[in-house]
């Protein structure tokens, strides 16, 4: 498989899973547990999603901002 259209394929089921994720969150009957559990999905794979659209190369770092707080990633030289 070359790695363009593996790229594209995992991107792609990112971006399923995202929005799979976001309409559960939508639902209110979610308890306590579960609306954690799909916030945290949430979170890692919206910060996927922004990892595959940014190049990252040595030396650099990347904030994602989110609703919930931010992280920053640093790729060492």
């Amino acid at each position: 498989m070359k790695i363009q259209a593996l790229y594209d394929e995992i991107y792609e089921r990112l971006e399923k899973d995202h929005e799979q994720v976001l309409s559960a969150l939508r639902q209110s009957e979610l308890n306590e547990e579960e609306a954690e559990k799909a916030e945290r999905m949430e979170l890692a794979l919206q910060t996927a999603k922004d990892i595959f659209e940014n190049i990252m190369t040595p030396g650099t770092s990347m904030k994602i901002v989110h609703s919930k707080g931010s992280l920053t990633i640093e790729i060492d030289a």
